[in-house]
């Protein structure tokens, strides 16, 4: 049977067309129908009348068949058949209708699906009870579930996989029969979306609510579109730049307020006017045509025009045209506008403060090497002698430090004063920063004419400056390079001057130095160290070991000293004392005096946590540190106190004899060290300048014998004589003395003659890294008192 529905159908569901489809359709149930039924006609008569057929089987059938019964039989049949077939048609076709009906109903619901499983929109059915019926795809997928995993379920059954609560407007709907509009916000792939959501109720044929529908449009692009919007016009109608807007023929259509602020003139005056009417500049046809034709060719032109303002002034301003074409054609001209007036008053201010310093007013460092350019070839184009001097003014950051930056300007500008009276007018004086100043001396002769005017210099700048609030004493240091004698080179001539300087300061205050070979020399050996601690510094190659500090009577540990090794990449550990000259000179000392503390400080914290019986931790700290460092601030934020000095750890600060050279200084530093816990101990004892009257005034824990006298004991009588004198001083202050560097029994049996109380060096342990410290016999519970 065709499953085919058939090609047109009526309104009551009955075929229209039927043709010989339809006759051969009836005549085959017809037929067939006649077949059947004869055939059991037949065999309920044979069942009914049968005879005897077992002898005369052929004889009688034939009879049979040629029978007046079998006759009516068929007649019976006919009948029969027809009506049979015809109900087998009717009732075929209805079977067809109705398949043809639903396949019709599938199709559109594909039909349906399809287009909502690929429209943008979500969409979703709900029964009364609030239990998904459809929904499209999108929807699904926004969820993460397939469609058929949703259907059946409520809102709250998916838990976070449902978008959104929209359960509260689906009930109103519901409850009301009329629709409601909502924006509800959903997060689609981690981006949150805007969707608005009509939810409208579903009603059967006889008007009753079983449903309700929602679809949800995302709207995010069109709010961001209206957003984009409203902020393109709040900086049209903010900016604080001028904004006109003309069409294609170069009338003005738009306006903004700064432009109408800018230029005087109200929007009425320029709406519907010639672009041209706001500048002068463009009112000169060769300048138009000019910028008409760099849009045409690239589409935009920027530059300097005259403006006139609706009062007839003019005005400097920057401008920059753009086009805006559509299908090719020019649409609109942007025309951006700023008011340079402000830069045009302050462009020669700038330019003069882009090659003068403004606090001498002398040249700076750029107009500095554009004139030692020329200055070098004219003095080679005239085959005389060119000199540069730098001058740098002695102890200038202690004038800083000491007195301010405001007293420490006024000697800048008094300096730069006095060098200026001082040159010829060829002559040119600069300051290239900081203290620093440089003069190029012109056309000279010989070198003797350098020392004239460098006498003057020293002389000069040596004599009392009268400042605002006192009268202050200066003196400089001045390096000299000469041309062609040391360099031909710009870069050549200023490295020389640059190493004499040094070498100036290095030979003490008000003096000056001429650039030879053996400075640079002496210079690049100074640079790689430089660059070599510098460089110690950034790979982490120092590292820190520690020497235990010995009580002479006991022989037990009562703390260690830290001292700094340098792990070097290619000869191992070695002692870094090489580089400390070369730290305090070059400022270095500061970065390393902290990395110093910072690691100790870490390391006792370490010790405290393991409860080790270490005692207290010494570190050496340096005069510069002390003086013009930031000592006191690195210890506040690097060193953890005791808590109730509980772990029995403590830190000492050990300092130099040489510093209580600065007694105001030093007696300050070491208050404020102890108001922090900490101990504080005079090392090198016995080799500096201190007095008795400041070891009595000073609040010090402790002595310690410089190391140098230990070397001559017991074998020199003066070395014994002043370290026993050191004791007797020491014990009479009531202060402990500490003795470094004691290597032999000799040296033990001495310092305990003399009362010392503890002793450091080779002959307890040497100096070794923190995690060895702790297996040393002296720290173990059965230690070895040598």
């Amino acid at each position: 049977m065709e499953s085919r529905p058939p090609k047109s159908v009526s309104r009551q569901g009955i075929p229209s067309t039927l043709g010989n489809e339809r006759s051969r359709r009836f005549l085959k149930y017809f037929f067939f129908a006649l077949l059947l039924s004869l055939g059991s006609l037949i065999l309920v008569d044979l069942l009914l009348y049968r005879t005897n057929l077992h002898s005369q089987i052929g004889t009688t059938v034939a009879a049979y068949f040629q029978s007046p019964r079998f006759l009516r039989l068929i007649v019976t049949a006919l009948p029969l058949a027809l009506i049979l077939g015809w109900l087998a048609f009717i009732a075929a076709k209805s079977r067809t209708l109705a398949l043809w009906g639903r396949r019709q109903i599938l199709e559109s619901e594909i039909k349906l699906r399809t287009v909502l499983d690929n429209t943008l929109a979500l969409a979703y059915l709900k029964d009364a009870q609030g239990r998904y019926l459809f929904v499209n795809k999108p929807m699904a997928d926004l969820m993460g579930l397939d469609p058929e995993e949703v259907v059946g379920r409520r809102d709250e059954d998916l838990l976070d996989t449902s978008p959104c609560s929209s359960w509260e407007h689906d009930l109103q709907v519901l409850q009301s029969g009329k629709p409601i509009y909502s924006e509800d916000h959903l997060v689609s792939n981690g981006v949150e979306r805007t969707y608005h959501t009509v939810h409208f109720a579903l009603r059967s044929p006889e008007g009753l609510i079983y449903g309700v529908c929602g679809i949800a449009t995302d709207i995010t692009d069109l709010q961001q579109a209206r957003e984009v919007m409203r902020q393109a016009m709040t900086v049209f109608n903010h900016t604080k730049e001028g904004i006109l807007i003309a069409d294609a023929e170069g009338i003005i259509t738009l306006v903004n307020p700064a432009f109408l602020e800018m230029s005087g003139y109200s929007e009425e005056q320029l709406v519907g006017q010639d672009i041209r009417l706001h500048s002068l500049s463009l009112q000169d046809d060769a300048l138009f045509q000019q910028l008409m034709e760099g849009l045409e060719q690239t589409g935009a032109w920027r530059g300097e025009l005259q403006n006139r303002r609706h009062n007839g002034s003019l005005y400097p301003a920057w401008e920059t045209v753009t086009t805006v074409k559509e299908n090719g054609q020019i649409k609109q001209y942007i025309y951006l506008v700023s008011d340079i007036s402000a830069l045009k008053e302050t462009e020669q201010r700038l330019q003069y403060l882009a090659h003068y310093d403004s606090l001498t007013g002398l040249a700076n460092r750029d107009l500095f090497n554009e004139r030692l350019h020329q200055a070098v070839a004219d003095a080679e184009r005239r085959g005389c002698l060119l000199a540069i001097l730098f001058i740098n003014i002695d102890q200038f950051k202690l004038i800083n430090d000491s007195l301010g930056h405001s007293v420490g300007d006024e000697v800048l500008y008094e300096v730069a004063k006095r060098l200026k009276q001082l040159l010829r007018s060829d002559d040119m004086v600069a300051r290239l920063g900081g203290d620093e100043f440089a003069i190029i001396l012109h056309q000279l002769e010989q070198v003797e004419d350098i020392d004239n005017v460098v006498r003057k210099i020293i002389r000069s700048t040596s004599s009392p400056l009268i400042l605002s609030n006192t009268s202050l004493s200066i003196g400089v240091s001045i390096g000299i390079s000469v041309y062609p004698n040391d360099s031909t080179q710009v870069d050549g001539l200023l490295a020389a001057a640059d190493i004499a300087v040094y070498r100036a300061k290095k030979k003490g205050r008000r003096t000056y130095a001429y650039y030879t070979k053996e400075l640079a020399r002496i210079f690049h050996r100074r640079h790689k160290a430089e660059q070599d601690l510098r460089r110690a510094l950034d790979e982490g190659q120092l590292q820190l070991y520690y020497q235990p500090q010995v009580a002479i009577k006991t022989g037990q540990p009562l703390g260690v000293e830290a001292l700094l090794r340098w792990n070097h990449p290619t000869k191992g550990i070695i002692s870094p004392a090489p580089l400390i000259q070369v730290a305090e000179e070059t400022g270095l000392i500061q970065e390393l005096g902290d990395w110093v503390i910072e690691e100790a400080s870490a390391q006792v914290r370490r010790w405290r946590h393991q409860g080790a019986p270490i005692g207290h931790v010494a570190i050496n700290v340096s005069g510069q540190q002390i003086l013009h460092g930031q000592l006191l601030a690195t210890i506040k934020r690097c060193l953890v106190p005791p808590a109730g000095g509980s772990s029995g750890i403590s830190l000492e600060i050990e300092i130099t004899e040489s510093i209580l050279q600065h007694p105001e200084e030093a007696t300050r530093v070491i208050e404020e060290l102890r108001e922090l816990g900490l101990n504080v101990v005079i090392d090198d004892f016995g080799t500096g300048y201190s007095s008795l009257s400041q070891l009595k005034e000073l609040d010090i824990d402790k002595l310690k014998i410089a190391g140098v006298f230990m070397e001559q004991i017991p074998q020199q009588k003066n070395a014994c004589a002043i370290a026993s004198a050191i004791v007797s001083l020491g014990h009479s202050l009531g202060l402990p003395i500490v003795a470094e560097g004691v290597e032999n029994d000799e040296q033990v049996i001495f310092l305990k003659s003399i009362g010392c109380d503890i002793i450091q060096g080779y002959y307890y342990a040497k100096p070794m890294p923190a995690e060895k410290l702790l297996e040393h016999p002296l720290y173990q519970e059965k230690a070895v008192v040598y």
